[in-house]
């Protein structure tokens, strides 16, 4: 195979999955504050936890992961789209900031997509496969977290799933929810 088809295989597969991560996270997004108005005040107030505002999911920061070590090549391409994209070179905030995230999340094709956007040259090997996977894995374990997330799982789930939310709910915040806090097809059955 052709390196220009490999990388392309590769790019394609990740432009289909930041769209189906965007299809997820507008789904939450539309819910949340329905979300909110439901179960906000159930949660715990006196530990300082994280709040995800795309999908009203909490994290203690204790359990947040640490970031990934940054590859050579990230690294340097990173720096090349620098030159090109910082608002104090002449580029825009939303392109540089669109880097920033990449390169923190070590993702290397939409790093390599937003080089070819914005004309900076930079050469992979086939032995970069590494750095690509990584790329396709990352994406794909964020959907998959968006997907189990309590608020995609309540909104898009059946009402077994409802009620396991609900369960989850109720464990986690040492209280019972109120019937009232409940969509109307979880109180008749």
């Amino acid at each position: 195979m052709s390196k220009s088809r490999y990388i392309k295989k590769y790019s394609l597969k990740h432009q289909y999955l930041k769209l189906e991560l965007e299809d997820i996270n507008d789904i939450c997004e539309s819910h949340l504050e329905d979300w909110n108005k439901r179960f906000g005040k159930y949660f715990v107030k006196d530990k300082e936890m994280l709040i995800n505002t795309e999908t009203g999911e909490l994290k203690d920061p204790e359990d947040i992961e640490k970031a990934p070590k940054k590859h050579n090549k990230v690294k340097k391409l990173f720096r090349e789209l620098s030159k090109r994209l910082h608002p104090d070179k002449g580029g825009k905030e939303k392109d540089f900031l669109s880097a920033k995230k990449a390169y923190e999340s070590n993702d290397m094709l939409e790093l390599l997509e937003l080089a070819g956007l914005n004309d900076v040259k930079f050469d992979i090997e086939e032995e970069d496969e590494e750095l690509l996977e990584g790329s396709i894995k990352s994406l794909s374990k964020q959907i998959e977290v968006q997907k189990l997330s309590m608020i995609y799982t309540f909104y898009t789930g059946d009402i077994l799933a409802k009620r396991h939310v609900v369960s989850q709910l109720e464990t986690m915040c040492e209280t019972k929810i109120d019937k009232k806090d409940l969509p109307e097809e979880m109180l008749e059955n």
